[in-house]
């Protein structure tokens, strides 16, 4: 399950993710008041980075972010991406004028989608101390963040993600272990 652009509203919440069951047949839509509240239109957003369960008893995983679930959100400061999340999509957070932080609380990613961040001018903080498998930072995916980023990697992947990270946008010097 990804997270996908809040697109329909509905009495005390809007649709923050959608997508099958597990049998792969029928779709669903969530609301969060409290695993997560993200709003694309109007900036909340909170994700415990915990398995979703549902009244009906099924629990669903998130391991993804879809591509531009977040663009252009204004109000948006820090984010904190899950330990389920594999991939973050393309021009996922790109244009977040106001975001400076952003988290990868867990090992699974392994993909940073084109212009993930693109433009996030004040987006200072990466922190990817917890991920073990990064494989692919695409093109831009880091274009136009601040002058001033850093990004923190595990100690004995330094070398590799530098690389990796050199094709999001990263200059090697801003990597640290």
């Amino acid at each position: 399950m990804a997270f996908r652009k809040a697109r329909e509203a509905k009495i005390g919440g809007k649709f923050l993710a959608y997508g099958y069951e597990g049998s792969g047949k029928s779709w669903f839509a969530l609301t969060f008041p409290k695993v997560a509240c993200i709003d694309s239109e109007t900036g909340i957003a909170h994700y415990e980075g915990k398995d979703i369960t549902l009244a009906n008893g099924k629990t669903y995983k998130v391991t993804g972010i879809a591509a531009n679930a977040f663009k252009g959100n204004k109000k948006m400061t820090s984010v904190l991406i899950g330990g389920n999340v594999k991939k973050i999509g393309r021009s996922a957070f790109e244009n977040c004028k106001n975001l400076t932080k952003v988290t990868v609380n867990g090992s699974k990613l392994q993909t940073i989608s084109k212009n993930a961040f693109k433009g996030d001018k004040k987006l200072k903080n990466i922190s990817l101390k917890k991920v073990k498998s990064l494989k692919k930072v695409e093109k831009a995916a880091f274009k136009g963040v601040s002058k001033k980023v850093t990004v923190k990697v595990p100690k004995n992947k330094k070398k590799a993600y530098s690389k990796l990270l050199a094709k999001g946008g990263i200059a090697a010097g801003k990597v640290r272990s």
